[in-house]
């Protein structure tokens, strides 16, 4: 997968294709999620491994060869944007075998754990490989945020936002801040993703935000549509494990070791559930009073 022009600023190390095409991409769900990998993490090094195909098949030969290259590339993170739903333990699944190889060779995998497909057909637990228990695996929260759906002006560049098209009055808290007062801050509920796949086998292992603006074709904050799903709380998580690694003094095969209880320290609590959501600061505090204390 090559970025587009847009995001040719960041730091891209390989860009690798085991497809045997020559599009520069295959779906524009990698390029969003890339996008929200360059804003959380701009100091991180990307490679880009483009095994997924046009109608979001992921082969299991172009997966298998794929994750090795990365793990010969020497990379720290791996960022899964993608499962599959399956009836089978996760260490009998295909996309098992690549991704223990990964996580024996220390490096860190990231992966959503999917979304329910209808609420009206049976449910789905924990996508594959999120389901593995190397693997970080991440669902969705939202914040919500107490102003009422008439206050809120989605012509704005910041602030709480809606959907147009919700009838369930909801109204979610921005990342950049909000028009009443700070205290809405202090007043928002973080609650659990209502598509995300339930939970099995202690998966999965933290939160993040479902919702992502989306690509707009034009400077107009009209023209914004915001994602939605796990896709898109996974790489929040990878990029908090970027900022971890880099402010560690400890090497990045140390920092895997422990993976799960870093990511999971000083977690915020959210609504309906006991799975925590990602808090970076003390994650990052963990770490370091952990290193202070040997």
């Amino acid at each position: 997968m090559n970025p587009p022009e847009s995001l040719h600023d960041s730091n891209i190390k390989y860009q690798r294709d085991f497809l045997g095409c020559n599009d520069d991409f295959t779906d524009i769900h990698g390029v969003a999620i890339f996008e929200l990998l360059s804003k959380i993490a701009p100091e991180a090094t990307f490679s880009f491994y483009q095994a997924m195909d046009a109608e979001r098949r992921l082969p299991t030969a172009a997966f298998t060869r794929a994750i090795h290259q990365a793990v010969d590339d020497g990379v720290d993170i791996l960022n899964l944007s993608w499962g599959s739903p399956n009836g089978m333990p996760p260490e009998c699944t295909p996309q098992y075998p690549p991704v223990k190889h990964a996580v024996d060779n220390q490096v860190i995998v990231v992966a959503a754990a999917g979304n329910q497909k209808s609420k009206q057909g049976r449910t789905e637990y924990v996508f594959s490989p999120a389901l593995a228990e190397e693997t970080v695996a991440v669902s969705g929260f939202e914040a919500l945020c107490p102003m009422t759906m008439k206050s809120v002006d989605n012509a704005v560049e910041k602030g709480p936002y809606r959907f147009e098209s919700d009838n369930q009055n909801r109204v979610f808290c921005s990342h950049q801040g909000c028009d009443d007062s700070p205290a809405c801050v202090r007043s928002k509920t973080l609650r659990e993703w209502p598509n995300n796949t339930e939970p099995l086998d202690g998966k999965p292992d933290i939160l993040g935000p479902a919702h992502m603006p989306g690509l707009p074709d034009s400077d107009s904050i009209s023209d914004v549509d915001i994602l939605e799903g796990t896709s898109y709380a996974a790489p929040v998580v990878s990029g908090v494990l970027s900022g971890i690694l880099s402010e560690s003094e400890d090497s990045p095969d140390e920092v895997a070791e422990d993976i799960h209880f870093i990511i999971k320290s000083g977690g915020q609590t959210v609504s309906g559930t006991d799975i925590p959501a990602v808090n970076s600061f003390a994650a990052k505090q963990r770490l370091l009073s952990e290193i202070n204390a040997e």
